[in-house]
Parts: C-alpha cells; sequence; structure tokens
C-alpha cells in the first residue's frame, strides 16, 4: 500500500526524538524539573513552546523575556535540562516504535536504500539515547542539530543531506513527527510521513505529507503495492484459501 511512498528514492531520513521512539514525554519532564528550580511560579504549558525546538532555544527565549530572574545561563540551564532527560531515560525501559527495525531491514537489505538520521538534538545526547534504544551503527549517515546553524524548522538539515547523497529533495522520503520537523522536510521538498501523536491536528502540518500514522507497524510489509495491488493480493489469497476447503459431504 506505501510503494509510491518510495518510488525513485534515493534516501530515507528519520528523526530521531519522538519518531523513532517515543521520548516526547521524558523530554517535557526533563524541561519540567530544571524550570521547577530555575523559577518554580512558571507553568510548564505557558513557557515549553514547540515539541522539536531545541532546548537552548526554549531556555534563550525565557531569559530573553526576563522569565527567569537567576544567575544561571543559558548553557548551563540546556546542560542541566540534558542530564536530567538523560537520567531519566536510563532509569526507564526504551524501546524503537513498532515496525521500525523491519521498515530499516526492509530498506538497506531489500530496497538497498540508505537510511539517515537528522535531529535537532545534540550529537553527544542522541548518541546516548541511541545507545540506550540499541540503533548505533544502523544509519549510513547522521546530522546532528550541532552540526547546522539552522536547526529545524529550517530545511538546512535536509538540505545538507540531499547534498551528501547527491540527491534530489523530492528523491528523499521523511519520517518526522513534529510540526517544526514536518515544517523542515516540506520547505526542503521532500516527502513526509508524519509519526502522528493522534491528538495533534493533522491541519496543523504541511498540507502535501503522504500520511499519518503512529508507528512503522506494516510498512515493510506493504512497500512493495500499492492500494489496488494490496487488495488484489488479498483477494488472491482469500481465494486460495476458499479453493483448498474441503467439500461439504452430503449425507
Amino acid at each position: 500500500m506505501y510503494k509510491k511512498w518510495i518510488e525513485g528514492k534515493k534516501v530515507v531520513c528519520f528523526d530521531l526524538d519522538g519518531t523513532v521512539a517515543d521520548t516526547i514525554a521524558p523530554a517535557v519532564r526533563a524541561f519540567s524539573n530544571i524550570l521547577l528550580l530555575a523559577n518554580p511560579d512558571l507553568r510548564l504549558q505557558d513557557v515549553y513552546g514547540k515539541v522539536g525546538e531545541i532546548t537552548y532555544e526554549k531556555w534563550a527565549r525565557l531569559i530573553d523575556t526576563k522569565l527567569l530572574k537567576n544567575t544561571m545561563t543559558v548553557k548551563d540551564l540546556t546542560e542541566n535540562t540534558n542530564k536530567e532527560y538523560l537520567k531519566i531515560i536510563s532509569e526507564q525501559s526504551l524501546e524503537p516504535r513498532p515496525g521500525f527495525w523491519n521498515l530499516i531491514y526492509k530498506l538497506k537489505e531489500d530496497k538497498n536504500i540508505p537510511v539517515v538520521l537528522a535531529t535537532n538534538t545534540t550529537k553527544n545526547v542522541a548518541m546516548q539515547v541511541m545507545n540506550k534504544l540499541e540503533i548505533n551503527g544502523i544509519f549510513d549517515f547522521m546530522i546532528f542539530g550541532d552540526e547546522i546553524k539552522r536547526p529545524k524548522p529550517n530545511q538546512e538539515i535536509y538540505d545538507k543531506i540531499a547534498k551528501y547523497f547527491g540527491a534530489k529533495p523530492q528523491e528523499m522520503l521523511v519520517f518526522e513527527d513534529s510540526i517544526i520537523g514536518a515544517q523542515a522536510a516540506s520547505a526542503s521538498g521532500t516527502s513526509l510521513v508524519v509519526i502522528w501523536d493522534g491528538q495533534t491536528s493533522k491541519s496543523s502540518f504541511p498540507k502535501e505529507t503522504l500520511a499519518f500514522t503512529p508507528d512503522f507497524e506494516g510498512i515493510a510489509e506493504n512497500l512493495d503495492y500499492t492500494v489496488d495491488e494490496a487488495l488484489a493480493e488479498l483477494k488472491k489469497v482469500s481465494e486460495q484459501a476458499q479453493g483448498t476447503q474441503a467439500p461439504k459431504t452430503q449425507n
């Protein structure tokens, strides 16, 4: 059913946090814990900003708007938040979303399409998250938030990937979960599939989004089929099954 997703594609990209694995709750909790120390009078929902926004920018905004009145720098706040985040995920189970491994295998081994990690998260933090997920070594190329000048929603990260592989943006398929990440992919001109949380309005994402899915389950198994082909195959299997049924005996 997803055959058209990868037709003509030379690269498939994955965001990390929220896409490969559901790490949004730990990230929010880490920020909340540091916010409580920095200014317990502030409400998280009033200052957190957008999912996918880099931590440094969140703290920089609060300091610029005079909402934080302490001696801690943006760098200190960011480092403390990252440490808290890594501590939280180290104490809980964390695995890639369902279907991730099947999709990676299908793309790399069957389709011979390189897979890329494209994340706003800094390399040091991302590598530790990847260690936790046991996904180190599977990506053919990786690019991190501290390796670009303009993070998502800017398109720079995807433009760099296209340049590295000598591909056109339309020859890339991107999996993102956040509005910010989706905007970056759309601005670059890539094809986009959203790993959807089931709550964020679909209209908030680029209108050209190919699909919304909660995880990667079933994608690998259907990459060789269009919708019509999948239905035809299902019908064929059903007919074969009916043909093998033993005839009813008459009394």
